[in-house]
């Protein structure tokens, strides 16, 4: 009877305890708690499996999506250019007739990223005139319109976040900066006439002027704090190219290697020629002041305005030997030089294959002298007259993607 009872009430003892019961009799049969347990697990179990499928599936899905944008706008891109080659050249019997175009048959060739720096050249209006340049150019369906862009770090921020848009394609897209140069000194404040005054540093990226700022960034980006470096990119590329023929700081001529006399000039046209630096580093800048990986490669167009303040620099300096007489007193004068070089600036962009062209405010700061708050007030106004200029049967804008005014 002893060993009976214990038969009949052990083992149910331990099945409702959710334990083993009497080890000589096997296991005990599981609890409906341990069952329900077991059941949530799984289920558990299965929502994560499922979440994890759906957000992979989400991805894949967002993932196609882009890329079936970006061969959307690639052949957009393509079918917005006309061929003018085929089409017939008399002149619109009304002002709001439009020229028949046809679409490009010839893909533009790829832009290689990695091509080497090449050392300045000259770009000359009179030597490629607009109605030339942009007859073999593209012409995007939607006209470029003057945007500015106040970034930390100005244009080498400014160029990298544009480089990253969705819509821009390296294979056909490219950059131009436009650097508001001197005449009389190429890198302005950095150089003297045979090269650099000191190693640039981290320091230099501090200092409020365009030229000086930006080629800062792209002699650090391309050679490091290497001094050595520095002075033989600067020689190579820039120095000499252009500028006083008698160094800086030893005499008050006013010849310059491009031959032109800026303290006597009487015509605007004088300021119609830009020096083109191409595929050129140029990294984006942190509030600290602080190259960021990943650089953008650019082409540079050192373009400069007329001076017209007799106040600053002294007698043997480059500002005061590119100092124009007739620019101090004569506003439209100044004026008219000004849009002269906006212009050629945006056309050397156009020679060196830019798509996307970055302005500079140029001699809208020291250079301006009494001018400052006219030429301020007029610059977009003159950008946009250039670019509202026709070169051909197109605006000028027609044959950019984007032109932009960044600011420091």
């Amino acid at each position: 009877m002893t060993y009976s009872t214990t038969f009949d009430h052990q083992p149910l003892h331990g099945a409702y305890m959710g334990g083993q019961g009497d080890p000589n009799l096997g296991a005990a049969p599981r609890t409906r708690g341990a069952h329900r347990w077991r059941t949530a697990h799984n289920s558990f179990s299965i929502r994560a499996d499922l979440t994890a499928f759906a957000n992979n599936v989400k991805s894949k899905a967002l993932a196609l999506w882009n890329w079936i944008i970006s061969v959307l706008d690639r052949i957009k891109s393509l079918l917005t250019c006309v061929d003018d080659s085929h089409t017939d050249h008399k002149q619109p019997s009304h002002k709001y007739t439009q020229k028949k175009v046809q679409v490009h048959k010839i893909f533009r060739t790829s832009i290689d990223t990695a091509l080497p720096t090449t050392p300045a050249r000259r770009y000359c209006v009179w030597n490629n005139p607009p109605e030339r340049l942009y007859s073999n150019k593209f012409i995007y369906q939607k006209p470029a319109i003057l945007t500015t862009m106040r970034t930390v770090g100005g244009v080498g921020t400014a160029a990298n976040m544009i480089s990253k848009e969705q819509t821009f394609d390296p294979t056909f897209h490219k950059i131009g900066v436009v650097v508001a140069a001197n005449h009389g000194l190429p890198l302005g404040g950095l150089a003297d006439s045979d090269g650099l005054k000191r190693i640039i540093t981290s320091q230099t990226l501090r200092l409020t002027t365009q030229e000086e700022t930006l080629m800062a960034n792209c002699i650090m980006t391309a050679c490091g704090k290497y001094f050595t470096k520095q002075q033989a990119w600067a020689q190579k590329n820039v120095i000499k190219k252009w500028g006083l023929i008698q160094p800086v700081n030893s005499s008050t001529d006013t010849r310059t290697i491009q031959g032109i006399d800026y303290t006597t000039s009487t015509d605007s046209r004088d300021y119609d020629d830009a020096w083109i630096v191409k595929n050129v580093k140029l990294s984006a800048v942190n509030c600290h002041r602080k190259l960021q990986p990943n650089p953008v490669t650019v082409d540079l167009i050192f373009s400069a305005g007329p001076n017209a303040n007799a106040g600053i620099g002294f007698a043997t300096g480059s500002m005061q030997r590119t100092l124009n007489k007739k620019a101090i007193n004569d506003y439209s004068f100044f004026r008219e030089c000004v849009k002269n070089s906006v212009r050629v600036a945006i056309d050397g962009a156009a020679d060196a294959g830019d798509t996307h062209v970055f302005l500079a405010r140029t001699s809208s700061g020291v250079y301006s002298g009494d001018h400052q708050t006219q030429i301020r007030n007029d610059f977009d106004t003159i950008v946009n007259e250039v670019l509202d200029e026709k070169v051909g049967w197109m605006q000028r804008r027609n044959h950019f993607a984007q032109v932009i005014i960044s600011d420091i």
